[in-house]
């Protein structure tokens, strides 16, 4: 029976996670532009042998910044770090498990208001959060070291395929490849037996969520996919055996 002193303790875990979250969400958007803003200045530097024009630095600076995070983001990120921290608590006790929920809810929560603040899935995030995974299927914390390397393969290769073929087809990408990056972290975490049911969760609320926006919008708009990845990974990690045995279910006789 779980403890009340020990759920707070959880409690103030996720928040004091949720604070580091929130900081890495403000600044590493703003890391990025700044580098590609400098690779882009000596590039012109290099070929155009002149410095470019004040005016038009500034300009550009403005251009490639991305906008201020929403500051009831902070007090939103530090809310659901610390119930999702109760919610591992509740599932895994003070075990292992626990720790890597952590792990994983942390990178998870990073990367998820990335990707809807300023639509990118940064590498600088997504390959240690895969390294983890693979590290600990090492010792067959979760899955087995197998498992977990061909599901980081065979992550990466359904979205890379599915997004070519829509290339190939439309002639303009579909998704980026971070998303194909995040499902293979997904891979090397839970292994390739849980990615149908990890891809399953994220299309079915990513069609959802893409149905409203069209209803509001009056058109379809490119949105986020990396959180709808990101909640499926997390309820696969709590309960990746019984939704498996659960969607099985439904095509026993």
């Amino acid at each position: 029976m779980m403890q009340p002193q020990w759920m707070i303790g959880a409690f103030g875990i996720g928040t004091v996670l949720g604070m580091a979250a929130w900081h890495t969400i403000a600044r590493v958007p703003e890391q990025m532009y700044d580098e590609w803003h400098r690779d882009a200045l000596d590039i012109l530097a290099r070929y155009k042998h002149t410095q470019p024009d004040p005016t038009q630095l500034d300009h550009a600076s403005e251009v490639m910044t991305p906008k201020a995070p929403c500051p009831a983001g902070k007090l939103a990120v530090l809310l659901l770090c610390a119930l999702l921290s109760v919610w591992a608590y509740a599932v895994h006790g003070w075990t292992m498990w626990y720790a890597l929920s952590l792990a994983f809810m942390w990178f998870g929560v990073v990367l998820g208001g990335i990707d809807l603040r300023v639509q990118l899935l940064p590498d600088r995030l997504v390959l240690p959060l895969g390294m983890i995974g693979l590290f600990a299927n090492g010792f067959g914390m979760i899955t087995s070291a197998s498992d977990a390397s061909f599901g980081a393969v065979i992550g990466f290769v359904a979205l890379w395929g599915i997004n070519a073929l829509y290339r190939l087809l439309r002639g303009h990408d579909g998704m980026g490849l971070g998303d194909a990056k995040l499902l293979a972290a997904c891979g090397a975490w839970l292994g390739m037996l849980q990615l149908p049911v990890v891809v399953l969760i994220a299309a079915t609320l990513g069609v959802l969520v893409g149905i409203m926006h069209q209803m509001r919008l009056g058109s379809s708009q490119p949105f986020a996919f990396g959180p709808y990845l990101i909640i499926a990974a997390w309820l696969s990690l709590l309960y990746g055996d019984q939704i498996t045995q659960l969607y099985l279910g439904l095509f026993e006789q």
